[in-house]
């Protein structure tokens, strides 16, 4: 069935690019063509303790990738989504409550279109709309919205610092969406230390830079990771800035593992420092984050156990303090983790103690997502 789909797809698309009835036969022309792509279904049961209120919800989400070479040069590249907000996936969008209605069909949109050139030596140029992968930005949320944009990307590797250049015409995304925006940035790794620095600027809407340092070392046969991160981001016509810093360390010692993290933002820090919560630049637990928040601070911690090959089970705890009351949240949840194969899982969660704005919450979610 899945070589089925794959030809299906490949050769509507083949045909669609026809010019002329002496167009190659259909085998020619899909040679080479790669498919992939990522399908998510999401439950969701929340239930309000203060007034008993429950909310019941299904989610669906679809994406598929084609890639064809034109050239030893040059390919092409396209991909297909279900719309996230129709899909309930999107950030602020209405979920639909199962116990009024059926899910509602999701749109179908055209989330890239774009051409690869490989021409120069250690370079990679993009040219067309395409997913926007920054610090600012998750380029392609399985189980989310797809920040995309249509101009160029050129990223050149030919010295140890990789050197990364971006310009969009138009974007999905950022204070007004629809503004262009030009990405600069450069990549390090010396002597076990990855290093970043990104400069970004929406063209009468804001700027924003971000640097961030990695490494990994091992100390009494536990491997430890840390990580920190600064980032600040300029409204345009704003008297302050807005600036979210952040540190992480990770440790895991046979089938244990266990992570604990803490983020700050500055006292105008209200229009947040990321185009989404997940980003690099933001910190987000399940139903808590720091991105938006001023004058917060963020505490999260978690521990996992593998206690079976395909089987995980974590417990987490994330904590925000705001600059009031209204703003403080907290959750603890568990998480049961099911990994067969390298391209499924599901997982189920539960949040047995989650506030949010002073309004008490018990929280559920299955999820299973499959990449082909």
């Amino acid at each position: 069935m899945k070589k089925f789909v794959k030809l299906s797809l490949a050769a509507a698309v083949a045909t669609a690019g026809l010019t002329s009835a002496n167009a190659g036969s259909l085998e020619e022309m899909i040679k080479g063509v790669e498919v992939s792509g990522t399908a998510v279904l999401r439950y969701n049961d929340y239930q309000n303790d203060n007034t008993n209120d429950a909310t019941s919800s299904n989610f669906s989400k679809l994406a598929v990738d084609v890639v064809s070479p034109v050239n030893d040069t040059l390919s092409f590249g396209a991909t297909v989504e279900t719309d996230a907000a129709t899909s309930g996936f999107a950030t602020g969008s209405a979920n639909t409550n199962t116990m009024n209605s059926e899910t509602a069909d999701s749109n179908l949109q055209l989330s890239a279109l774009n051409f690869t050139y490989t021409g120069v030596a250690n370079t990679t140029i993009i040219a067309g709309k395409q997913a926007v992968d920054t610090p600012w930005t998750v380029a392609a949320d399985s189980d989310g919205a797809t920040h995309n944009g249509t101009g160029i990307v050129a990223v050149n590797t030919s010295t140890p610092v990789t050197l990364i250049g971006a310009y969009f015409n138009q974007t999905n995304f950022g204070t007004v969406a629809g503004d262009s925006m030009q990405v600069i940035g450069a990549k390090a790794s010396i002597e076990g230390f990855n290093l970043e620095a990104m400069y970004a600027n929406q063209e009468d809407s804001l700027d924003s830079w971000t640097i961030a340092g990695s490494t990994k070392f091992s100390a009494n046969d536990i491997d430890f990771g840390l990580s920190v991160r600064h980032t600040e981001l300029q409204v345009d016509g704003a008297t302050n800035d807005n600036t979210l810093s952040q540190a992480k360390l990770t440790a895991k010692s046979g089938n244990y593992g266990a992570f604990v993290a803490y983020g700050v933002t500055g006292n105008g820090s209200t229009d947040g420092v990321a185009f989404d919560g997940s980003a690099a630049t933001a910190m987000e637990g399940w139903n808590t984050g720091l991105n938006d928040q001023a004058d917060a601070s963020y505490l999260m911690t978690g521990v996992n156990a593998q206690v079976l090959p395909t089987f995980n089970v974590a417990l987490n705890y994330f904590d925000r303090e705001g600059d009031t009351v209204a703003d403080d949240a907290s959750e603890l949840y568990t998480q049961l983790t099911w990994k067969p194969s390298k391209n499924f899982y599901t997982y189920l969660r539960y949040g047995f103690d989650i506030e949010i704005e002073g309004v008490e919450q018990n929280r559920g979610r299955l999820q299973a997502e499959y990449k082909f």
